[in-house]
């Protein structure tokens, strides 16, 4: 009798995946617009998945944050899917979203209009944060394309405009002059004023200057601001 329990288990387990086989899940995904769906349907189609190893595949995919399966009904799953927000691109094709997380987008989701972090990836994080702070004023202003945020070999962050133009921030302090960079650039934009430069690496002020390699020339302005 015992065996012929086991073996009316063991065959309606069968039975269970014999029909899984034959009527796999239907997905449905949503707040993906970066799915790649020929990559989806393979991954689909080569055995039958299990809900784990599908959220896994998700998880896995250069656009995704954090995908959720659930259970819609006996033959429906809905993936609800957290995509990156990306910032800046990264070098040999990589992109950075706004958590400072480096992902690598098929070529034809890669957004080359977006500024660039150039650095080592362990300060890609440190990156970001000059972007999410500096971002908004370089747009208002018309100056965000083309910009570089990147560290120099000696350890100073710099940013690099469009027309020549480099906002140096050095090594310290640099939340406090990230503000004041904000402060400047708009000074800067409603007076109408030419720069090259803003040096950021003093204690107690700035210095601007015309052109990258000529000396300072707006003293005045740093006492208005730290006077």
């Amino acid at each position: 009798m015992i065996r012929l329990g086991i073996f009316a288990l063991s065959l309606m387990v069968f039975l269970y995946h014999a029909w899984q086989d034959l009527h796999p899940p239907i997905y449905v995904v949503l707040n993906h617009p970066h799915l790649d769906e020929s990559a989806l349907s393979y991954w689909l189609s080569k055995r039958s998945q299990s809900r784990q190893s599908t959220q896994t595949w998700f998880n896995n995919q250069p656009w995704v944050r954090k995908a959720t399966i659930n259970q819609a009904d006996s033959s429906v799953l809905v993936v609800d899917v957290e995509e990156r927000h990306p910032v800046a691109q990264w070098q040999h094709g990589g992109m950075v979203d706004d958590a400072g997380e480096i992902f690598f987008p098929l070529a034809k989701d890669y957004d080359a209009t977006l500024s660039t972090i150039q650095v080592p990836a362990r300060e890609v994080k440190k990156g970001v944060t000059f972007v999410n702070a500096l971002s908004p004023t370089l747009k208002e202003i018309g100056a965000l394309p083309l910009t570089i945020f990147k560290m120099e070999p000696e350890g100073d962050w710099v940013v690099k405009l469009a027309s020549n133009r480099y906002l140096v921030f050095g090594t310290m302090d640099l939340t406090k002059r990230m503000q004041v960079a904000n402060y400047v650039i708009k000074r800067l934009h409603d007076h109408h004023e030419p720069w090259g430069r803003i040096d950021l690496r003093y204690d107690n002020g700035f210095a601007i200057s015309k052109n990258p390699l000529n000396e300072p020339f707006h003293w005045p302005m740093i006492q208005l601001l730290y006077g």
